[in-house]
């Protein structure tokens, strides 16, 4: 699965943003490979910026499974804005 990062407001400066995965309904190392570092963009890049979790394809039968994705202490000036509902 890739989750995409998106800059607004400009791109003056460089900017920064943490992510981490972090349980649901899904276990790491068993349902999904956690995931976490570090996004970044410098100044005058506003292009979108990505990350992969891998999600495990076991045989047993389950209902739908969740996880978080969590973005976290943005740098450079940067704010958190709203998520974008999955499609």
């Amino acid at each position: 699965m890739t989750i995409t990062a998106t800059r607004s407001g400009g791109s003056n400066g460089a900017a920064g943003v943490s992510y981490a995965t972090s349980n649901g309904t899904a276990a790491a190392g068993s349902d999904y490979t956690d995931a976490g570092g570090t996004l970044s963009w410098t100044d005058g890049d506003a292009a979108n910026k990505t990350f992969a979790v891998s999600i495990t394809n076991d045989t047993a039968v389950e209902a739908g499974e969740t996880f978080t994705v969590s973005l976290s202490s943005p740098t450079g000036g940067a704010t958190l804005g709203s998520r974008a509902a999955p499609s």
